[in-house]
């Protein structure tokens, strides 16, 4: 039912709303299936309808979905991979453009430093999640900063981050594999 708000939420203020009208203070918890609590928590300070941008000129046609300072709390570490697929799903239906979100913080309880602190995500279909400007932090205790980075949350890269390093692709589990 949580999705259903969101979607409509997101539909009315990206499809009705006009360019620079803005929610403020949005948070809500995303399900998957057969688990009967919200497996991860997401806020954002503002949600708000931009352009797109093409070098120094703004697409009309090519309208996105914006969220500001999104917080994305982990609640089920189990699930976290599943739940982060969940959660472009639901922002894509509502919004049908491109979901953007900055200055992004994805904090799990097991660990101190967060998961990954971001400047900006672009999440792309096919179950990707293309990162800029920021760092990682891995189970294992390993960091790694990066400027361009993409997370993969289907496929046979699933829980997979990859970034490179000296023109060499780099790939770490963001998560430990579900037992």
């Amino acid at each position: 039912m949580v999705f259903l708000c969101l979607v409509l939420f997101v539909q009315v203020v990206v499809s009705a709303g006009n360019v620079g009208e803005k929610a403020r203070q949005i948070g809500f918890g995303i399900y998957v299936p057969h688990v009967d609590h919200p497996v991860l928590s997401i806020s954002c300070a503002q949600l708000r309808k931009e352009h797109r941008s093409v070098g120094f000129f703004r697409i009309g046609a090519l309208p996105m979905a914006v969220a500001e300072e999104v917080v994305i709390e982990v609640r089920d570490p189990q699930y976290l991979v599943a739940a982060l697929e969940q959660a472009r799903l639901a922002l894509n239906a509502g919004a049908s453009d491109t979901v953007e979100l900055r200055k992004v913080i994805l904090r799990d309880p097991r660990q101190s430093q967060p998961v990954l602190a971001v400047a900006k995500v672009r999440m792309l279909p096919g179950g990707i999640w293309q990162i800029s400007g920021g760092g990682a932090s891995f189970i294992t205790g390993k960091s790694q900063s990066f400027d361009e980075a993409r997370l993969h949350l289907t496929g046979p890269l699933l829980g997979q981050l990859e970034w490179s390093e000296a023109g060499k692709p780099m790939f770490q589990s963001l998560v430990e594999s579900p037992k």
